[in-house]
């Protein structure tokens, strides 16, 4: 387009070069926010207006980013506002330009608050796995999606690859799927915006991801590493919507068996990988390998049911036959009785030996609330503004009416519920996470009502409530999620148990 004695091309990579009379030149990055606002403010009121006529051309071909900020420029000279930093000047015509890009602020390798990671050594076998996912992320290039059954170790796979090729990696997200869709999670993820510098120019969620993959495929530097924990179906449609191999790889995983990915199926442990996982928690030496086996070989060595049983027989002293027949007697209680169906089997399992584990009523509190909390790693920090002390402590005292219960404390609770397995900690960055499979056994098992999450849900209520015309909407998205969770929970946990016992 010419007029006013200006020049202006679009080129191919989404630049947009300004020439005048002079031949001097312009070049707006039509994609980074920064060099938008400091172009624009440099540039005179010719050049502003036949701009603003150019982009009503190429509307379609242009960034929503800089149709935004361009409508917001006014035809007079530097009244865009920008952050302008000290870059060598040069004369284009009668107007002073600046010639170098503005120094872009370094981006963390850490892109997300929560990147959890795990040293092999804390864990039995899977380092085959390791390798395999390693070999298909670097060498064939693919998209993996690690599928297997809840509580297999899928999670904590992932964790170990992060840990294992960390240095291999420029940059690193890692995004734990909460919600229906996961483009949610994305936009929920205040660290991640804030670490792509994401204004408040966007505000709806689809725009708000749409900006954040834009972000992640304009980093220079690569390879980069991106984990999507947990995710589902939804994730289907955003296949060409994700950063591309071989500047991103891609880890997924997942319960389904998700369409147009590279699935790598993660199956039970072997008889010997379970038999150490168990003596890794329990040290007992009256346990002869044929017991634990005959313990474990029921839930065909599913990891997680493994690891809880080894430690509830170390905390809480059983003996094999001790351990065996108040196994039997509870899942004789349970209205389902173990058949075929993994999952099934699996949950009956799991609901028998969660009464084998002796918890006082703070810890039993503090499982009510995990259950009713995205399944994600915590922060204490967040913990302290989300949970609160209980007030029904007297009530079930009173029921009850055995030795009075101590007061609570988060902390030291938070240890317990560690240390007893029904709780994971990220040593590193000091957050808890409840698994999925533990927060489902909690809910049948404890069988909850509003009482339980009042002060939950009113702490939840106040960290999404604008305090003042200040606050920044954008940060209270993380909260959102919190009370999505605790709704669904809530109003649909007596399903589940229904469900549970048909």
């Amino acid at each position: 387009m010419q007029g006013h004695q200006n020049i202006i091309k679009l080129e191919g990579n989404g630049n947009i070069v300004i020439q005048d009379v002079k031949n001097g030149s312009v070049t707006i990055n039509t994609l980074d926010m920064n060099d938008i606002l400091l172009k624009l403010n440099q540039l005179n009121e010719n050049q502003i207006t036949i701009l603003k006529e150019f982009c009503e051309e190429q509307n379609n071909k242009l960034s929503d980013l800089f149709i935004n900020l361009l409508s917001k420029a006014s035809p007079v000279k530097n009244v865009v506002n920008g952050d302008i930093s000290n870059n060598q000047e040069v004369i284009i015509g009668d107007i002073t330009h600046i010639h170098n890009h503005i120094p872009i602020t370094k981006i963390p390798k850490l892109l997300t608050a929560e990147i959890p990671t795990r040293d092999s050594k804390e864990i039995v076998g899977r380092k085959s796995v390791i390798e395999e996912l390693r070999q298909l992320l670097f060498h064939n290039k693919q998209v993996v999606v690690l599928n297997g059954l809840g509580g297999i170790g899928k999670t904590t796979v992932a964790q170990v690859y992060v840990n294992e090729l960390f240095d291999c990696y420029k940059h690193i997200a890692w995004i734990t799927q909460v919600s229906n869709d996961i483009i949610f999670d994305f936009v929920k993820s205040k660290e991640l915006i804030r670490n792509l510098s994401i204004g408040n120019e966007y505000s709806k969620p689809k725009e708000i991801f749409k900006e954040i993959m834009r972000q992640l495929k304009m980093l220079e530097q690569k390879p980069n590493l991106m984990v999507l924990d947990n995710a589902n179906f939804s994730l289907d449609q955003l296949l060409n919507i994700l950063p591309k191999q071989p500047d991103w790889h891609i880890l997924i995983t997942s319960r389904q068996e998700l369409n147009n990915f590279n699935l790598k199926h993660l199956d039970f442990l072997s008889r010997e990988e379970a038999l150490l996982l168990f003596k890794k928690y329990c040290n007992r030496i009256d346990f002869t390998d044929e017991q634990i086996e005959e313990l474990i070989s029921p839930i065909e060595y599913h990891t997680l049911t493994v690891e809880l049983l080894a430690k509830i027989a170390e905390k809480q002293g059983y003996n094999f036959n001790g351990l065996k027949q108040a196994i039997k007697k509870n899942l004789r209680a349970m209205v389902q009785t173990i058949n075929t169906d993994k999952i099934e089997m699996i949950t009956t399992y799991l609901s028998s030996i969660f009464n084998l584990s002796i918890l006082n009523f703070n810890e039993l509190w503090l499982m009510k609330q995990f259950a009713c909390l995205p399944t994600d790693f915590h922060s204490y920090t967040d913990l302290t503004s989300l949970i609160k002390k209980p007030v029904s402590n007297k009530i079930i005292f009173d029921r009850l009416k055995k030795k009075r219960n101590d007061e609570f404390n988060l902390s030291e609770t938070l240890y317990e519920l560690t240390k007893k397995g029904w709780l994971q900690k990220n040593d590193k960055t000091q957050s808890y996470i409840m698994h999925r499979i533990i927060s489902e056994i909690t809910l049948i098992q404890l069988k909850p009502n509003y009482t339980d999450f009042k002060e939950l849900i009113e702490s939840i209520t106040e960290l999404l409530g604008l305090q003042n015309s200040f606050d920044n909407p954008v940060f209270k998205l993380k909260w959102i999620k919190y009370g999505d969770v605790i709704k669904d929970t809530i109003s649909g946990f007596e399903n589940k148990l229904l469900m549970f016992r048909t």
